[in-house]
């Protein structure tokens, strides 16, 4: 029943993508699936992360981002291709999953935070087989990693995890800086020096949250895509810095991967 749980909604999601420039209402995706709009909207948000509406409105909107950025379409346009009825509420609506304008997007040619690619069948797979969906909130006390910068998806400086077992990823959508990069290295006290080309990098003391990646390095992207994409805009908290911190190791034999996030806004409450 699992799997068939999750050829349906991904079923679902193929049509929403066949029709984000239609007219369409979540009944008719539940229809199309042959599923009530209750136990549908419930399915999809267990195997999704997001209600069947949400995720509608977050790739039309992420779609329209696109254009905004690759064409010079006028922004009523967007709006009206993408099921909206004015300019204003397509406004309203992308400030608010975006935190920035359709027209200062479009002038200041910013990387975007919070946006919402199409789902495959292996995004569902890993988000609801090797990754544990609701994280930790814990406080880390401060420490230092040494190690080498790794860019962009080069191979490890390293030969293998018993030579390191933290990364730093800085990204993009987080970094704002062109390129992906990676510090890979020992957790370590502070010393004096540094060896060769190795750096040191500072972790200060500060709340991340905690998400467990079960599996390969090789699928960790899929677990960010759930992190920046899906769990980060339902919450109220914001990112503490341009970065994020990988642990590696094993449990009960199998390689594992703890993902920290700095984050800020622990006093306000949490949406999930």
């Amino acid at each position: 029943m699992h799997n068939r749980n999750m050829d349906t909604m991904y079923q679902a999601t193929e049509y929403i993508e066949q029709h984000l420039m239609d007219h369409i209402s979540i009944d008719d995706v539940a229809s199309e699936v042959g599923y009530s709009l209750f136990h549908f909207s419930r399915l999809f948000n267990q195997y999704i992360g997001h209600s069947p509406y949400d995720y509608l409105i977050r790739r039309r909107l992420t779609e329209a981002a696109k254009v905004i950025l690759d064409t010079q379409q006028s922004i009523m346009a967007i709006s009206l291709d993408y099921g909206f009825n004015t300019a204003v509420s397509f406004s309203r609506a992308f400030k608010k999953m975006f935190g920035i304008a359709p027209v200062q997007l479009r002038r200041n040619k910013a990387p975007l935070m919070h946006h919402k690619e199409a789902v495959t069948y292996d995004y569902i797979q890993h988000i609801n087989h090797t990754l544990i969906k609701v994280p930790v909130i814990r406080q880390l006390e401060a420490f230092y990693v040494l190690g080498r910068v790794q860019w962009g998806k080069e191979p490890s400086c390293e030969a293998d995890h018993t030579t390191y077992d933290h990364k730093i990823s800085f990204f993009p959508q987080v970094s704002r800086k062109n390129s992906p990069y990676k510090m890979v290295g020992h957790k370590t006290d502070q010393i004096a020096s540094t060896p060769g080309d190795y750096i040191l990098k500072h972790i200060p003391q500060g709340y991340s949250a905690e998400f467990t990646h079960m599996g390969s390095e090789d699928v960790l992207s899929m677990t960010y895509d759930y992190i920046f994409q899906t769990w980060l805009p339902k919450t109220t908290y914001e990112l503490a810095d341009d970065y994020v911190i990988e642990q590696y190791m094993l449990e009960d034999n199998r390689p594992c991967i703890r993902v920290y996030v700095p984050i800020l806004g622990l006093w306000k409450k949490h949406k999930l």
